[in-house]
């Protein structure tokens, strides 16, 4: 299993770097999965899924197995929608959503559900 994700603005990048799991994490933009991988995603332009997102779904999409999903909560109901719409669409499992980086219980929610993805 393998942790893959997009991160344009550092926010996501920032969150993955306080996780402590033992899977490896990779930037979408920097390699492909070799097997099962769970995605982190952010949330753009109101509740859409990062082109970038959409692009590797579409290549990697079948090894997909869970999906987190982090946004702005001042967007109100469109608040880390890509998790929903990325869940719904490759019947996956919405394990997370957080806001921006995170917080301590965000890495604690997010690193007991990648332990149980294990």
């Amino acid at each position: 299993m393998e942790l893959f994700y997009y991160s344009r603005t550092n926010n996501t990048k920032r969150f993955i770097d306080k996780l402590e799991t033992d899977i490896d994490s990779f930037s979408i933009t920097e390699a492909h999965p070799q097997g099962s991988f769970i995605l982190i995603t952010p949330t753009y332009n109101f509740g859409q899924i990062p082109e970038e997102v959409v692009d590797f779904l579409e290549q990697y999409g079948s090894k997909l197995v869970g999906v987190i999903s982090c946004g702005n909560k001042n967007w109100g109901p469109a608040f880390g929608q890509a998790g929903n719409k990325i869940s719904d669409r490759y019947d996956v499992p919405l394990l997370h959503k957080l806001e921006l980086s995170g917080n301590k219980k965000d890495k604690e929610i997010v690193d007991k559900a990648i332990s149980h993805m294990l």
